[in-house]
């Protein structure tokens, strides 16, 4: 007689098929900005779903221990939903939050982080109370960012313009983003409109044939200069001197004009060649009391009103008194190591991007800061060597969205570094170093959220961690 095992009721398993549509409740919202439900006690990811929706949703993906399902029907609107500015938002996804309210963004992201926390990091819950302080929101959460990236696509002989809709290469057209200065969407709709003026040959990313590829805008909110990038895959754009001039008619604080040539068949948007068009390669950005050198490639902190309470926190937390040796390693362009180099002894960064680096050095000498040095190179290659030759007593790690290498948190504990401050844009990766910091010997003694970028998902953290 063949026998067969009855399925364990608490064992995951799929309860749901692709195409099924099914009627769902969202619990709460998780990291990734998606709503959570239950079908069946089977997880269910709902994108664009808010706490307390009751929806028809269809299911798009179905794995071993979760599902994925669109929104069909609100049934019950969620209370915590408002109405966005943005006509565009559901379709663009780059503002997964816009429709909730703007308090319960802070608490929701102050929650996630304290849950990675927990799971990941497996903080005590007493310990975390003790350390947290509460999450600094905007006064005004729009309008914040200082820099844009636009793909642009050729589509039934129309030249579009505007951001790739979530997880796709679809682009999502749109007169102007709630979340990005004002200057940046004058400048886009201008540029969108003289590529269609002037019929100039537009990037396929299927055949990889054509010019134009895509549009980038930085704009400082203080010295108002802008700078604008050209993507392209070859060395001439057609009508480039009549695009130019009408662009400097209509924008006089254009500081630079660059052309970037990216010949690959490749999603990293940067090339390595920049030819320069119009005017400067760069802007000058200002952040409190120093200014900055930013050209294409540097990374700059993309929302300024939140970078200074930022800076401000990192300063707090080093509590310097004149006399110590600081480290920043992911230096970008200098900017946290700058803001504290008045305050310490001596400072050095530690970057991989050439540009950065030497935007880095010009910043230093453009604000007379001396005791500022820097090495061009990775951080897991770079630091050891600086922790060798130097007695450093502070770290600062502002390290990419992956975080940082296990291994460097060894080094760091064996050279007896006093404290460790860590600049996070990813609560995950950030529980994650927490947990190895914390087992190199550290103690986190104080950490506090920022919110870098209302209506998204995404959440910068600083945190201190001391020497036990």
């Amino acid at each position: 007689m063949t026998s067969f095992k009855l399925p364990d009721p608490k064992e995951k398993y799929p309860r749901v098929k692709v195409g099924q549509v099914i009627e769902l409740e969202v619990e709460k919202l998780v990291q990734g900005g998606e709503g959570l439900s239950k079908f069946d006690n089977f997880t269910i990811f709902v994108p664009q779903g808010l706490p307390d929706d009751k929806v028809e949703a269809e299911v798009i993906s179905v794995k071993p221990n979760y599902a994925r399902a669109l929104i069909k029907n609100i049934i019950k609107d969620s209370k915590y939903r408002v109405k966005p500015l943005c006509p565009v938002t559901k379709e663009c996804g780059g503002c997964q939050w816009q429709e909730l309210d703007y308090k319960v963004q802070l608490e929701t992201k102050e929650n996630l982080l304290i849950e990675n926390f927990l799971r990941i990091a497996e903080i005590d819950e007493a310990n975390l109370i003790i350390a947290k302080e509460n999450i600094i929101g905007m006064e005004t959460p729009f309008y914040y960012r200082n820099k844009s990236q636009f793909p642009f696509v050729r589509e039934d002989k129309k030249i579009k313009g505007g951001f790739y809709s979530q997880n796709t290469h679809k682009i999502v057209e749109f007169e102007k983003c709630y979340i990005q200065s004002d200057k940046i969407n004058f400048v886009f709709r201008k540029v969108r409109d003289l590529l269609r003026k002037f019929g100039i040959d537009i990037y396929d990313e299927k055949t990889n044939k054509g010019i134009f590829r895509h549009l980038i805008v930085r704009h400082s909110f203080v010295t108002n200069q802008v700078l604008i990038g050209f993507v392209t895959t070859s060395g001439k754009i057609p009508h480039v001197n009549e695009i130019i001039n009408e662009i400097i008619k209509n924008f006089p604080e254009v500081s630079g004009i660059i052309q970037n040539i990216n010949d690959k068949k490749t999603n990293v948007i940067l090339g390595e060649k920049n030819i320069n068009l119009f005017g400067n390669d760069f802007i000058i950005e200002q952040i409190g009391d120093l200014k900055f050198k930013i050209s294409l490639h540097s990374f700059f902190q993309i929302n300024p009103i939140q970078t200074v309470n930022l800076y401000n926190k990192v300063l707090e937390y080093a509590d310097l008194k004149g006399d110590e040796y600081v480290l920043d390693a992911y230096a970008g362009a200098g900017t946290i190591a700058l803001w504290v180099a008045k305050y310490a002894k001596k400072v050095f960064g530690i970057e991989v991007v050439k540009e950065a680096v030497n935007d880095g050095l010009e910043n230093a000498q453009m604000n007379n800061i001396t005791n500022f040095s820097f090495k061009q190179g990775k951080v897991e290659e770079k630091l050891p060597i600086v922790l060798a030759k130097n007695n450093i007593d502070i770290i600062i790690l502002d390290p990419p969205r992956k975080g940082c290498e296990d291994y460097i948190f060894d080094s760091i504990a064996d050279n007896n570094v006093k404290k460790i401050i860590y600049v996070s844009c990813n609560p995950s990766t950030l529980a994650r170093d927490a947990k190895l910091i914390i087992e190199s010997g550290y103690k986190l003694e104080k950490f506090q959220a920022f919110d870098m970028f209302p209506h998204t998902y995404h959440l910068e953290t600083v945190c201190l961690f001391t020497k036990v």
